[in-house]
C-alpha cells in the first residue's frame, strides 16, 4: 500500500437555506455545472494562487478586486500602463 494520499474525485454540494436568487439563478442557467465550477476554481487559482479563500491575504485581495471593478462598471474605456502588463512598477 502506498503512503500517497487518494485524491477525491467526486464531491456533495448541500446548499444553505439562505442563498440568493442570483446564486440559484447562476447555477440553473449552467449547461454543466461540474465544468462550470471547474473553470472558476482555475479562474480563482490563476488570481489567488491556491490557499483558502478563507485566508485574510486572500479575502483581501478579492475585496480589492471587486472594489475596483465596482468602480470602473459603466466606464466606457480602461486606461493600462505598459509598465503594469509587463510587470514592471
Amino acid at each position: 500500500m502506498t503512503n500517497e494520499k487518494k485524491r477525491k474525485t467526486q464531491y456533495n454540494w448541500k446548499f444553505k437555506s439562505n442563498e440568493t436568487d442570483e446564486f440559484y439563478e447562476w447555477f440553473e442557467n449552467q449547461d454543466n455545472i461540474a465544468l462550470s465550477l471547474r473553470k472558476i476554481v482555475y479562474h480563482m487559482i490563476e488570481l489567488y494562487g491556491t490557499e483558502s479563500v478563507l485566508n485574510h491575504h486572500v479575502d483581501k485581495e478579492m475585496s480589492r478586486d471587486m472594489f475596483i471593478l465596482e468602480a470602473l462598471r459603466g466606464k466606457d474605456t480602461l486606461t493600462v500602463k505598459e509598465s503594469i502588463l509587463s510587470g514592471g512598477s
